[in-house]
């Protein structure tokens, strides 16, 4: 599944509206966070089962405006008819927009495990988020059930999350803390070496980072080094109250780190590779949704031939213009 692409400065001066037309993957995001402010004001505390059916049907179309062909959204469930109701808004939210979203449950304290347990019965439910250390315990249940999960790295220290398991690593911003510093450069310890070399994702947000006080400012955040590194790097929004999008993310690496589409197409490569979908699924994903999105700005291949080779193999090489 992994492409590489060519980037030319064609297209610098149209760089926010070139951002926001890309395909988009979405996998480290909260339902909750993502209520509009008008529902919100209309729904006042009420959260029954209607009210999550119409906040996850609304947060896919949401979603879907700003150029996200997957999603996963993230939701701690109190009980089963709750599970049904966000599993059914997120079915209009798809039937509306065309594109494909799925649910995390957030798992957290000594309830863990019994939820962990049911999980695997939902079809729109591909995978699982623990969020505190009670909540490790329901490690052991997931794989039993062949269920998927990543760790909230903020309330859970990354050697735990990483011995338990986690396929993925969120807000793993103290990843940085492993690595040592001599005169030939920057080398991850053998603890953020192995999250690198086994590639494992580590899913973060720029913005909400800040916010939360994980960082003091955008230029300190570790995402540029750690993609540098060759760490498996996913962008995510994770709350996007105060209209906060993934587009608006990309931009920050853009204006602020000298991102270009070579850069943005593999950290959404890395969030297809990422994702929960089965394999056959992200492959479809991969070439049939994001390649097609990123082709419009690709040269034609000097050999047409060896390109259609490349692409039978499962390996597609883009030569793109844009955003360097």
């Amino acid at each position: 599944m992994h492409d590489d692409l060519h980037v030319s400065p064609e297209y610098k001066a149209h760089a926010s509206d070139l951002v926001r037309s890309l395909p988009k993957i979405e996998i480290f995001d909260s339902l909750a966070g993502a209520i509009r402010p008008d529902t919100a004001s209309e729904l006042g505390d009420v959260r029954d089962d209607a009210a999550w059916t119409r906040i996850a049907k609304e947060a896919v179309e949401d979603l879907a405006a700003d150029g996200v062909v997957y999603a996963e959204l993230r939701h701690p469930i109190a009980n089963d008819a709750e599970l049904a109701a966000i599993c059914a808004g997120l079915q209009q939210g798809e039937k509306n927009t065309g594109i494909t979203a799925r649910l995390l449950v957030e798992l957290a304290g000594d309830s863990a495990t019994e939820h962990a347990a049911l999980l695997s019965a939902h079809l729109m439910v591909v995978g699982a988020v623990i969020t505190d250390e009670p909540a490790l315990a329901a490690a052991p249940v997931l794989a039993e059930n062949f269920i998927p999960f990543s760790v909230d790295c903020r309330a859970i220290e990354l050697t735990n999350a990483v011995l338990t398991g986690a396929a993925r690593l969120t807000q793993a911003i103290d990843i940085y803390e492993d690595f040592h510093v001599d005169i030939e450069g920057i080398h991850p310890g053998p603890l953020s070496a192995h999250v690198r070399d086994r590639e494992v994702p580590v899913e973060m947000s720029l913005t909400s980072a800040v916010e939360s006080g994980l960082v003091d400012e955008l230029g300190e955040h570790p995402f540029p080094l750690l993609h540098q590194l060759g760490f498996t790097c996913v962008l995510g929004v994770e709350n996007r109250q105060g209209g906060r999008t993934l587009s608006a993310e990309m931009q920050v690496l853009v204006d602020g780190f000298d991102f270009g589409l070579e850069e943005l197409f593999q950290l959404t490569l890395n969030a297809v590779e990422s994702c929960f979908l089965p394999l056959p699924q992200r492959k479809e994903l991969l070439h049939d949704v994001v390649v097609p999105g990123f082709q419009q700005f690709a040269e034609e291949p000097d050999d047409p031939e060896q390109d259609t080779e490349d692409d039978e193999a499962g390996d597609v090489e883009l030569n793109i213009t844009g955003l360097d």
